[in-house]
């Protein structure tokens, strides 16, 4: 937000910006998808070090591979990619995008390996350093030095920021790392099994998020647009937080509870999850419904007030987003990550072709009804499948919903009460 308000002069650089972060946010998840669900599933039920030590090496030298697949395409084809996008400032954000893909190969295996072993708060801090380096670079170069950033100068703090996270990961997961390089063909296969479900689900899915943002750069060519779209992206990133923090969790969890107990206790967890989810996003998303002019004012500037219709219209829809963050992790915790798999092959070209419609019908706007019709749609299919293989219910997320206002009233009144009789015995 302070990138938008103070930073950029225009909405068009916002765009380049938020070119530039689907890019490389795009590659690293699905790289994620391919390392993290087998490698926290297979060493969970792994019992010896070399057992450990095979799990490890496999997914580090995928990761390894994977990472020279995205250098090579950014060197060979990243001048034709950012002209076709009609965005030709990308280019030299994306090569020194370089230096942060090498960094994410020990990044993501840090950081896999804490998830793996329930090490949660490692990884808020983490993210916390790396937040706040980044903070702190734009802080003294713009305000206190007066200098000013670039779009170049803004990769390169991001690359001391993810840096800094490095440091503590590795220190943090030093004690899980691997104790020597070991192989096996029979493991490996049967990780390649496992992961090309949700490697192929998380491909096409973030090709289905990555589109809007490419197909309108594509058909409008202008980066303010995209700047729009991004702003009130980055607005509804912050009520989404619990929703990615929640399917963060819910993984491991799900697969330890699969084993234990059964669909029964993964059916109340993703109902308790949903419902306190969706109890905050709910009120958070009916003020930005009602006050778009002050909360862009408020957390952008003026420039992105044409964003406001795309704001209000995001915000009614909200509330599908935690069924398709918890649907993935639930899928492939009970052992079907091949009904993700194919519910995402149908909704990529179901979506692609919505986009490409509603830029035709509505022009800029349209990537916006797009993006709500296919949403919605696909949310329905997914609660069907859910209903289907674990039990959930519409009655059942509505009363988590108003069990969570419940607990929240009653620690509110304790709390009011304990206040009210420190003040009477004063």
């Amino acid at each position: 937000m302070i990138l938008a308000k103070k930073v950029f002069p225009t909405a068009a650089e916002m765009g380049v910006w938020a070119l530039f972060q689907t890019v490389i946010s795009s590659s690293s998840t699905i790289k994620i998808s391919l390392l993290r669900n087998p490698m926290i599933k297979f060493l969970g039920g792994t019992k010896t070090d070399i057992e450990k030590n095979i799990i490890q090496s496999i997914v580090l030298i995928t990761n390894i591979i994977f990472s020279a697949l995205v250098l090579v395409f950014i060197l060979f084809f990243g001048k034709m990619f950012c002209n076709w996008l009609g965005s030709p400032q990308l280019l030299p954000l994306c090569y020194w995008g370089l230096v942060l893909v090498l960094l994410q190969i020990p990044l993501d295996h840090c950081e896999i390996l804490l998830q793996a072993h329930f090490k949660f708060r490692h990884i808020f801090f983490g993210y916390c350093i790396k937040q706040g380096f980044f903070l702190l670079g734009i802080v003294i170069l713009h305000f206190i030095l007066k200098s000013h950033i670039t779009l170049v100068t803004l990769v390169q703090i991001q690359i001391i920021a993810m840096f800094a996270t490095l440091v503590l990961f590795a220190v943090a997961a030093s004690q899980y790392f691997q104790k020597g390089w070991q192989m096996n063909r029979l493991v490996a296969i049967e990780m390649f099994h496992y992961a090309k479900y949700t490697f192929g689900s998380n491909v096409f899915s973030m090709i289905a998020r990555s589109s809007d943002s490419f197909l309108t750069a594509n058909r409008t060519l202008s980066d303010a647009v995209i700047g729009y779209y991004n702003i009130v992206g980055r607005m509804t990133n912050m009520i989404d937080v619990p929703s990615l923090a929640v399917s963060d969790v819910l993984f491991p969890k799900n697969v330890i509870d699969m084993a234990s107990e059964g669909k029964k206790l993964v059916r109340y967890n993703f109902e308790r999850m949903i419902g306190g989810i969706l109890s905050f996003i709910l009120p958070v998303s009916l003020v930005m419904f009602l006050f778009p002019g002050f909360i862009i004012r408020t957390l952008a500037s003026e420039k992105y007030l044409p964003a406001i219709p795309i704001l209000q219209v995001t915000m009614v829809f909200s509330c599908i987003g935690p069924f398709f963050y918890l649907f993935g992790v639930t899928m492939d915790a009970i052992g079907k990550p091949n009904l993700n798999f194919w519910v995402t092959i149908f909704y990529m070209p179901f979506h692609l072709f919505c986009i490409s419609e509603g830029l035709h019908l509505f022009g800029w706007i349209g990537s916006l009804y797009a993006t709500v019709t296919s949403s919605t749609i696909c949310c329905i299919v997914l609660f069907i499948i859910l209903n289907k293989t674990i039990g959930i219910t519409l009655r059942g997320i509505i009363g988590y919903i108003l069990i969570t206002y419940k607990d929240l009233y009653n620690y509110i009144s304790v709390i009011f009460k304990k206040n009210t009789q420190a003040e009477i015995v004063s």
